[in-house]
C-alpha cells in the first residue's frame, strides 16, 4: 500500500515539473505563434515583410510581442501590423509571397472610393477613403473585372489605422516607396502630350472626304477634341453636344491607354493621328474616335465643296434661268440661289402646303447616295420663304437645258444624304429658256 503511494507522489511531482518547464519555456522567449510585419511603425527596429515569432499576446494593449528567429530582442507591435498565423512555414511562404508587396503603397485618386469586404463591387464598404488618402498594398487578387467603363483588378489593402479590404484599381495610383523621387512623379506621358500637340477632329470628317458627301455644317475646325494640359482640361466639342473635362491627375492604364482622375474620361492613343474618347454621361457611354487634320486642311475642303455647290448652280442660271412646264408651272432660278415658282398648284397640297408659296431659296447642301448618284446629278431642296425650316425635296438631272425634277420625301433622307426614291414616283419635266423668250 506504501508503495503504490510513493508511485503517486512521485507520479505527481513529475507532472508539476513538466508544467512548471513548459511555461518556464513560454515566459522565457517560446513562440506562441509566428508572423508577417505587414507595416513596421519602425523600420530600423523592425523590417516590414519580416518573418517574426510572436513571443506574447496583449488583449488589453491590443499588441504582440514579437522578436526575429533566433534573437532575443523583442519589439511591442500593434496587432493589425501582423499576419499571424500557427506554424511557421504558413507564416514563411506567406514572407515570400508578400516579398513583391512590401515597398507597396497607394494613393487614392477620388474622393469617396471604397474599401470592401471582398473584391466585388457589390459586396460591403467598410471604409470610405478620402482623397490622395495613402494605403499599404498587402495583396493583389487574380479578379479581372470591369466596372461600368473601367477594365481592372482588386487589391487588398490597408489604411494606416488597420482597416482592411478591397479595392478596385483604377482610382489607385500604386508606388514603390523606395523608387527614386523622380520615378514618383508620375507616368510617363511623353507620348500623350505629343499627340495631343495635334489638332483632332471627328473621324466622319474622313468618311465625308471618301464619300465626296462633305457636310459644311458638320465639318468644321470647331468640331473636334481640344486639350489643355497646362490648365488640365480637356473639351470634345461634338455637332450635337459639348462635353468638357477638368482632371486633377492622369493615371496611364497601359502603353496607349490613359486614364483622366476624377473625371470620367479616357483616351486610348490608337496610332500618331488616331486618338479615342471613353467616357459617361447620364448612364450613357460614348466613344467618338477622332483623327488628326490641320485647320488649313479642313479649310481647303470646305472651299472645294463651296465651289463645287456653286458650280452646280450655275450650270441652272446657265441652261435657264428660267425652266418651265406646261404641267407644273415655271421655276425662275436668281442670284444668291433665290428661286421663284409661279403656278404651282397642281403640287398642292400633297408636296406643296400652300398655293401661296411662291418664292424662297434653294439649297444644294444634301448628297446622293452611292446607288443614286450615277443616274442624278444632285439634289435640290426648295426652302420657301413661309418655312425655310420645312424644305421640299427633289432628285435632279440636268442636261443642256432640259430639268427633271423627281420628288422625293423627307424620310429617305438620312444625315443628309437620300438613300432611296420615292415608292409612288413623281416626275416633272422642265424646259429651260431664257426670261424674255418666255
Amino acid at each position: 500500500m506504501l508503495c503504490r503511494k510513493n508511485y503517486f507522489k512521485k507520479y505527481y511531482i513529475y507532472l508539476l515539473a513538466m508544467v512548471g518547464a513548459l511555461l518556464f519555456s513560454t515566459c522565457s522567449g517560446g513562440a506562441i505563434g509566428y508572423g508577417v510585419v505587414l507595416l513596421s511603425p519602425d523600420t530600423n527596429a523592425i523590417e516590414t515583410g519580416a518573418l517574426v515569432e510572436i513571443k506574447e499576446e496583449s488583449d488589453i494593449n491590443d499588441t504582440y510581442t514579437v522578436g526575429y528567429p533566433d534573437s532575443q530582442e523583442t519589439y511591442e507591435i500593434d496587432r493589425w501590423r501582423v499576419e499571424a498565423f500557427e506554424e511557421r512555414s504558413a507564416a514563411a511562404s506567406r514572407a515570400e509571397e508578400y516579398e513583391q508587396f512590401k515597398n507597396l503603397f497607394a494613393r487614392n485618386l477620388r474622393d469617396g472610393l471604397a474599401i470592401r469586404e471582398q473584391p466585388d463591387i457589390n459586396a460591403t464598404r467598410v471604409y470610405k477613403l478620402r482623397k490622395n488618402q495613402e494605403l499599404k498594398i498587402i495583396k493583389q487578387t487574380d479578379k479581372q473585372e470591369q466596372i461600368g467603363n473601367h477594365n481592372g483588378t482588386w487589391y487588398k489593402v490597408m489604411t494606416k489605422d488597420g482597416t482592411q479590404g478591397y479595392s478596385f484599381d483604377y482610382y489607385l495610383n500604386i508606388f514603390d516607396i523606395t523608387a527614386e523621387p523622380e520615378e514618383q512623379q508620375g507616368p510617363d506621358l511623353t507620348q500623350l502630350r505629343e499627340t495631343l500637340e495635334k489638332s483632332f477632329h471627328p473621324e466622319s470628317f474622313k468618311e465625308m472626304q471618301e464619300k465626296q458627301q462633305i457636310d459644311l455644317e458638320r465639318f468644321s475646325t470647331e468640331y473636334g477634341l481640344f486639350s489643355d494640359m497646362d490648365k488640365q482640361s480637356i473639351t470634345i466639342r461634338l455637332y450635337n453636344n459639348t462635353y468638357s473635362f477638368k482632371y486633377d491627375e492622369i493615371k496611364r492604364i497601359n502603353e496607349k491607354r490613359y486614364a483622366f482622375i476624377p473625371s470620367e474620361l479616357e483616351l486610348i492613343v490608337r496610332s500618331e493621328d488616331r486618338i479615342q474618347a471613353i467616357f459617361s454621361q447620364e448612364d450613357k457611354t460614348y466613344d467618338p474616335v477622332f483623327i488628326h487634320m490641320t485647320n488649313e486642311e479642313i479649310a481647303e475642303i470646305r472651299e472645294k465643296e463651296q465651289e463645287r455647290r456653286t458650280k452646280l448652280y450655275d450650270e441652272l442660271l446657265n441652261s435657264g434661268p428660267l425652266f418651265t412646264s406646261n404641267a407644273y408651272g415655271e421655276i425662275e432660278f436668281m442670284e444668291d440661289r433665290q428661286f421663284v415658282w409661279r403656278r404651282l398648284e397642281r403640287l398642292v397640297p400633297s408636296i406643296v402646303p400652300f398655293s401661296s408659296y411662291r418664292e424662297g431659296r434653294v439649297s444644294l447642301e444634301y448628297f446622293l447616295s452611292g446607288e443614286l448618284r450615277p443616274s442624278y446629278t444632285g439634289v435640290l431642296a426648295f426652302e420657301f420663304d413661309q418655312d425655310p425650316s420645312t424644305p421640299v425635296f427633289f432628285l435632279y438631272t440636268l442636261e443642256e437645258n432640259a430639268l427633271r425634277l423627281e420628288y422625293i420625301p423627307e424620310r429617305t433622307i438620312e444625315e443628309k444624304v437620300v438613300q432611296q426614291r420615292s415608292s409612288s414616283r413623281l416626275i416633272m419635266a422642265f424646259f429651260g429658256q431664257s426670261p424674255d423668250s418666255f
